[in-house]
């Protein structure tokens, strides 16, 4: 999952060779530091308009809480509590920024041979609009290489 963040940030940023990669990754240091230190108060307040800091979000948060998704739905599922077994899957979430209970929702249902062949997800926050950039990212570089694009809804 880093390897396809990394590639879609990569793309989204026309770099190409190996330097200018590492540099932009260092240049995204600062990002993740600022969101760390914020997370650590009682109030946090995090601007996410910046690509860059929804960038350092996928990097450093996104993959966790994807698997964290993934992991409870199958615990769920060995305890016999299961998603719908429909073909197409309607879901919605609130609040989840770029959406990595959707990649884990996939995940899931990839591992567990549900009947689900469509998927459909609402994505609904406050800062919505402000996501657009990592939603993109995670469209293109982790839902549809998952999921058959044609049968795929965001």
């Amino acid at each position: 999952m880093f390897e396809d963040l990394l590639n879609g940030i990569f793309d989204r940023n026309g770099l190409c060779d190996t330097k200018a990669k590492a540099q932009y990754l260092s240049e995204l240091r600062p990002y993740a530091k600022q969101m760390w230190q914020s997370y650590q108060q009682q109030d946090v307040t995090v601007d996410y308009s910046q690509a860059e800091t929804q960038e350092a979000y996928l990097l450093r948060y996104f993959p966790f809480y994807t698997l964290s998704v993934e992991k409870k739905l199958d615990a769920l599922r060995e305890r016999g509590h299961t998603l719908p077994e429909v073909e197409l899957l309607d879901v919605c979430f609130f609040g989840c920024g770029p959406g990595p209970e959707f990649i884990g929702l996939i995940k899931h249902l990839r591992n567990s041979n549900a009947k689900t062949t469509m998927l459909t997800a609402k994505m609904v926050g406050v800062a919505s609009e402000t996501w657009s950039h990592s939603r993109e990212i995670v469209q293109n570089f982790l839902a549809e290489p998952f999921w058959d694009p044609g049968l795929l809804e965001i």
